[in-house]
Protein backbone atom coordinates (compact mmCIF):
# COMPACT_ATOMS: atom_id res chain seq x y z
CA UNK A 1 0.00 0.00 0.00
CA UNK A 2 1.31 3.69 -0.76
CA UNK A 3 1.87 5.85 2.35
CA UNK A 4 -1.11 8.09 0.74
CA UNK A 5 -3.71 5.38 0.83
CA UNK A 6 -2.68 4.35 4.79
CA UNK A 7 -2.84 8.00 5.79
CA UNK A 8 -6.40 8.18 4.21
CA UNK A 9 -7.59 4.87 5.64
CA UNK A 10 -5.77 5.93 9.18
CA UNK A 11 -7.68 9.46 8.94
CA UNK A 12 -11.32 7.34 8.30
CA UNK A 13 -10.52 5.33 11.10
CA UNK A 14 -9.97 8.04 13.36
CA UNK A 15 -13.06 9.56 12.06
CA UNK A 16 -15.39 6.06 12.60
CA UNK A 17 -13.48 6.14 16.46
CA UNK A 18 -15.11 9.38 16.98
CA UNK A 19 -18.71 8.71 16.05
CA UNK A 20 -18.36 5.91 18.06
CA UNK A 21 -18.78 3.21 14.61
CA UNK A 22 -16.11 0.70 16.38
CA UNK A 23 -17.34 -2.27 13.77
CA UNK A 24 -16.73 -0.28 10.66
CA UNK A 25 -13.11 0.67 11.95
CA UNK A 26 -12.16 -3.28 12.22
CA UNK A 27 -13.47 -3.34 8.51
CA UNK A 28 -11.51 -0.93 7.22
CA UNK A 29 -8.41 -1.86 9.65
CA UNK A 30 -8.92 -5.27 8.81
CA UNK A 31 -9.04 -4.32 5.12
CA UNK A 32 -5.64 -2.29 4.65
CA UNK A 33 -3.69 -4.45 6.94
CA UNK A 34 -4.77 -8.09 4.62
CA UNK A 35 -3.98 -5.18 1.53
CA UNK A 36 -0.13 -4.93 2.40
CA UNK A 37 -0.36 -2.61 5.43
CA UNK A 38 1.17 -5.04 8.65
CA UNK A 39 3.72 -2.87 8.53
CA UNK A 40 1.84 0.27 9.60
CA UNK A 41 1.64 0.67 13.46
CA UNK A 42 -1.02 3.09 13.49
CA UNK A 43 -3.59 0.50 11.85
CA UNK A 44 -2.80 -2.29 14.67
CA UNK A 45 -3.44 0.43 17.26
CA UNK A 46 -6.74 1.62 15.62
CA UNK A 47 -7.57 -1.67 15.48
CA UNK A 48 -6.69 -2.22 18.85
CA UNK A 49 -8.93 0.66 19.96
CA UNK A 50 -12.36 -0.86 18.19
CA UNK A 51 -11.74 -4.10 19.53
CA UNK A 52 -11.20 -3.18 22.83
CA UNK A 53 -14.33 -0.81 22.65
CA UNK A 54 -15.70 -3.91 21.23
CA UNK A 55 -15.06 -5.95 24.16
CA UNK A 56 -12.71 -8.34 22.27
CA UNK A 57 -9.36 -7.10 24.87
CA UNK A 58 -7.60 -10.29 23.66
CA UNK A 59 -7.38 -9.15 19.69
CA UNK A 60 -7.11 -5.12 21.02
CA UNK A 61 -4.08 -6.90 23.27
CA UNK A 62 -2.34 -8.72 20.07
CA UNK A 63 -2.78 -5.48 18.01
CA UNK A 64 -0.72 -3.34 20.60
CA UNK A 65 1.72 -6.18 20.83
CA UNK A 66 2.20 -5.66 16.62
CA UNK A 67 2.36 -1.78 16.96
CA UNK A 68 4.53 -1.66 19.54
CA UNK A 69 6.63 -4.17 17.84
CA UNK A 70 6.86 -1.94 14.68
CA UNK A 71 7.48 1.30 16.53
CA UNK A 72 7.66 2.16 20.45
CA UNK A 73 4.95 4.34 21.28
CA UNK A 74 4.56 5.22 24.86
CA UNK A 75 0.64 5.55 25.16
CA UNK A 76 0.44 2.29 22.79
CA UNK A 77 2.76 0.78 25.71
CA UNK A 78 0.21 2.36 28.51
CA UNK A 79 -2.77 0.73 26.44
CA UNK A 80 -1.15 -2.38 26.25
CA UNK A 81 -1.00 -2.67 30.02
CA UNK A 82 -4.46 -1.88 30.46
CA UNK A 83 -5.35 -4.34 27.89
CA UNK A 84 -3.20 -7.53 30.11
CA UNK A 85 -5.21 -6.42 33.17
CA UNK A 86 -8.60 -6.22 31.57
CA UNK A 87 -7.38 -10.00 30.15
CA UNK A 88 -6.70 -11.55 33.78
CA UNK A 89 -2.79 -11.13 33.18
CA UNK A 90 -2.08 -9.10 36.39
CA UNK A 91 1.33 -10.14 37.21
CA UNK A 92 2.55 -9.53 33.71
CA UNK A 93 0.40 -6.14 33.68
CA UNK A 94 2.00 -5.00 37.37
CA UNK A 95 5.55 -6.14 35.97
CA UNK A 96 5.57 -3.63 33.58
CA UNK A 97 3.59 -0.83 35.81
CA UNK A 98 6.17 -1.31 37.90
CA UNK A 99 9.29 -1.07 35.31
CA UNK A 100 7.70 2.05 32.93
CA UNK A 101 6.03 3.98 34.78
CA UNK A 102 8.86 6.16 35.97
CA UNK A 103 10.36 6.32 31.93
CA UNK A 104 6.73 7.23 30.14
CA UNK A 105 5.02 11.04 29.43
CA UNK A 106 2.39 12.80 29.80
CA UNK A 107 -0.05 11.32 27.94
CA UNK A 108 0.99 7.66 28.77
CA UNK A 109 0.68 8.32 32.39
CA UNK A 110 -2.53 9.73 32.36
CA UNK A 111 -3.51 6.27 30.62
CA UNK A 112 -1.86 4.36 33.50
CA UNK A 113 -3.47 6.17 36.14
CA UNK A 114 -6.36 5.05 34.71
CA UNK A 115 -5.39 1.64 34.73
CA UNK A 116 -4.14 1.59 38.06
CA UNK A 117 -7.20 3.34 39.70
CA UNK A 118 -9.51 0.41 37.82
CA UNK A 119 -7.09 -2.28 38.64
CA UNK A 120 -7.01 -1.11 42.55
CA UNK A 121 -10.87 -1.32 42.62
CA UNK A 122 -10.81 -4.90 41.19
CA UNK A 123 -7.98 -5.75 43.77
CA UNK A 124 -5.79 -6.68 40.73
CA UNK A 125 -3.14 -4.59 41.99
CA UNK A 126 -1.73 -3.57 45.32
CA UNK A 127 -1.19 -0.27 46.42
CA UNK A 128 2.48 -1.50 47.69
CA UNK A 129 3.14 -2.71 44.64
CA UNK A 130 2.81 0.64 43.13
CA UNK A 131 5.34 2.87 42.16
CA UNK A 132 6.05 5.51 44.66
CA UNK A 133 5.27 8.40 42.24
CA UNK A 134 2.87 6.72 40.58
CA UNK A 135 0.90 6.44 43.76
CA UNK A 136 1.48 10.43 44.33
CA UNK A 137 0.11 10.98 40.98
CA UNK A 138 -2.99 9.47 41.99
CA UNK A 139 -3.27 11.20 45.01
CA UNK A 140 -2.30 14.73 43.11
CA UNK A 141 -4.91 14.04 40.71
CA UNK A 142 -7.71 13.03 43.41
CA UNK A 143 -7.36 16.14 45.38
Amino acid sequence: MRVSEIEHIVLRAETLIESGQYGQVLEVTNKALQSGGQLEPKLWRLSAVASGNLGDHWYACQCLWRSLCLRFDETTLANYITSLFALGYYERATWLLENCYNKVGGRARSVLIKTIVEAIWIKAIQVEDLPKEAIQDILDQRS
